[in-house]
C-alpha cells in the first residue's frame, strides 16, 4: 500500500527496516534494554536517561536505520 501511495509521488521512496528492537533502544545512546520501555507509551533510557515518548524514540531509530546515519554508539 505504501510503496502504491509513494509511487504517485516523484520525490517520495519507501525504505524498508527491521523494526526490532526498535522500540527498546535509546535513539540517543544506542542502548538497547527491554526496561527502558516505562510503559506502552513511556521510554526512558536506563543508560542516558533520554525520556521520550516510546512511538518517537522508534521513529526515530527507524528513520536513522533507513537512512544511514551513524549507529548514537558510534558518534
Amino acid at each position: 500500500m505504501l510503496e502504491s501511495k509513494a509511487s504517485n509521488h516523484p520525490n517520495r521512496e519507501v525504505v524498508r527496516v527491521n523494526a526490532k528492537n526498535t522500540s527498546q533502544r535509546c535513539s540517543r545512546s544506542g542502548h538497547t534494554e527491554k526496561e527502558n520501555r516505562e510503559t506502552q507509551a513511556s521510554f526512558k533510557c536506563l543508560k542516558c536517561g533520554l525520556s521520550i515518548n516510546a512511538d518517537l524514540n522508534a521513529a526515530i531509530n527507524m528513520e536513522m536505520e533507513a537512512f544511514g546515519h551513524l549507529d548514537p554508539k558510534d558518534q
